[in-house]
């Protein structure tokens, strides 16, 4: 299980590292804290959004994973898709989609788990997918608490569909056979 959460109040953030993540214009802002051992490194320019429909504060404790910024970037780059981005009518990314893919990986994420490719649904969900180390994984976001999963192990021939709720094993238990593969 990752260090990762998502928190909405700072005053938690006390000898952690981080990042607040403004997904509406794809800003980001490190920051440090200093303790007995010294400060964490920076890794991102400060850059203020005017008003920020969402703002999501991600923490971690020690480094962060190596999934992390490039699916966040990922994220950020669903959010600026207009409506009709597939030219056959697709729907904007809700914001709410990707905050909560987020919160969905910093669950079930250990630091071994490759970072998933991030795919925009025309019904303006996210895809969030795995197609490595014999397995194919796929997790769709397309309402908040609902999640379509389809896995499939070439190796074991073991194969499932479901839509989760609320308990994550399956999918946490899927990506830690992904991550054992590595």
């Amino acid at each position: 299980m990752s260090s990762l959460s998502l928190l909405t109040q700072h005053d938690t953030r006390r000898g952690s590292n981080g990042f607040d993540w403004f997904p509406d214009t794809g800003s980001a802002r490190e920051w440090n804290h200093y303790s007995a051992s010294g400060a964490t490194q920076s890794h991102f320019e400060e850059t203020r959004p005017s008003v920020p429909e969402i703002r999501i504060v991600v923490d971690y404790k020690g480094e962060a994973p190596r999934w992390l910024e490039p699916t966040v970037q990922a994220l950020n780059e669903l959010l600026s898709l207009p409506a009709n981005w597939d030219s056959y009518g697709a729907r904007p990314i809700d914001p709410k989609a990707v905050s909560f893919s987020l919160q969905l990986l910093s669950e079930v994420m250990s630091p071994t788990v490759p970072a998933p490719l991030v795919v925009p649904t025309n019904r303006g969900g996210v895809q969030l997918e795995w197609h490595t180390r014999g397995i194919d994984l796929e997790a769709e976001i397309q309402q908040l608490g609902n999640i379509s999963i389809c896995y499939e192990d070439r190796q074991s021939g073991d194969e499932w569909e479901e839509d989760l709720r609320s308990d994550l094993t399956r999918l946490s238990d899927a990506l830690s056979e992904l991550s054992r593969r590595g």
